[in-house]
């Protein structure tokens, strides 16, 4: 549900009911995340459990093109979609992908995963424990979800060729098949916050945010897309990201970044400069910006100058 107080009349706005200068940030965000890289026939696709149904519709369109023979779905349940999927993201993305006339014995589940690193990790487990050893994988995810995935893959299975995809869908067109484009909003930030923060802890290989996509990133926080970040937000979140306890985990998040001891190398700091912040369109309406200090604290927890390591698991990452 989008808060009322957002449904101004904008000359500008997007399908999504937002103001253009917000679909523009979230389109920023979308498209760096997004990878699609070159199909070509690979050893195993390894479905990524989400709240995204159209990951495994995905998978099995690809496998009847005959690009790989074996399809590993990994995730478990998480508070995020067991309204949806409460036998397992990984349960019902392998019954989707069987009506759409994969055969039985090419799917494998991996039920236990709840973070990206989990996935992979469970999935090389489950493929060694029937002896496969592939040498080239395809990831398929939510399409913003690409960049992180090929970065953990590539830091936790290193010794195998990673792809990644995700459905050809455009930004609107995905907004309109998920039907909630604050909570789309919220998980792009999200996902750029711990593509960062996993980048700075060194469990995947540091990672070159552009200035472009920092700037729209704390734009977005300053406007209450926060549901999806690591720490407490202290803004008010919008609908569909709730703050306080975390959304995949339903624990308390941790302390806010800020206030943890930060890295031995962290004296060279990346300073991305003030982020503007939504003005006055055509119309005179203006989304809700939130104050300098809170922007401040946005900006460490995303150069992660103050990250440890063990939030990126406590956290559904």
């Amino acid at each position: 549900m989008t808060d009322p107080h957002r449904r101004d009349a904008l000359a500008a706005d997007s399908g999504a009911g937002w103001p253009a200068a917000v679909r523009a940030d979230v389109g920023t965000l979308w498209h760096f995340h997004r990878i699609d890289d070159p199909l070509q026939p690979v050893d195993v696709a390894v479905g990524l459990g989400s709240h995204d149904a159209d990951v495994a519709v995905h998978t099995a369109a690809l496998y009847h093109r005959g690009l790989f023979p074996l399809i590993v779905f990994t995730g478990a349940t998480t508070p995020t979609t067991a309204g949806r999927f409460p036998r397992g993201e990984a349960v019902h993305f392998r019954e989707i992908a069987l009506r759409h006339g994969v055969p039985t014995d090419a799917v494998r589940i991996e039920t236990e995963a709840t973070s990206t690193v989990g996935n992979i990790d469970n999935t090389r487990v489950l493929l060694a424990a029937e002896g496969r050893t592939p040498r080239s994988v395809l990831l398929v995810s939510r399409p913003y979800q690409q960049r992180r995935a090929q970065a953990v893959a590539a830091a936790r299975w290193p010794d195998v060729h990673v792809r990644c995809t995700g459905a050809e869908q455009d930004l609107d067109t995905y907004l309109a098949s998920v039907g909630d484009p604050d909570r789309v909003a919220a998980m792009l930030v999200g996902d750029t916050q711990r593509l960062a923060l996993q980048g700075r802890s060194g469990e995947i290989a540091p990672q070159d945010i552009p200035g472009d996509v920092r700037r729209a990133y704390e734009r977005l926080v300053a406007a209450g897309y926060t549901g999806r970040l690591i720490t407490p937000a202290t803004t008010t979140a919008r609908p569909g990201a709730t703050r306080g306890r975390s959304p995949e985990t339903g624990r308390d998040p941790p302390a806010p970044l800020a206030r943890c001891e930060p890295r031995a190398d962290a004296g060279h700091r990346v300073r991305p400069a003030p982020a503007p912040a939504y003005g006055s369109d055509s119309s005179g309406s203006r989304a809700r910006n939130d104050t300098a200090s809170t922007l401040s604290v946005r900006r460490r927890t995303l150069t992660g100058e103050s990250y440890l390591t063990s939030h990126v698991h406590q956290n559904g990452m």
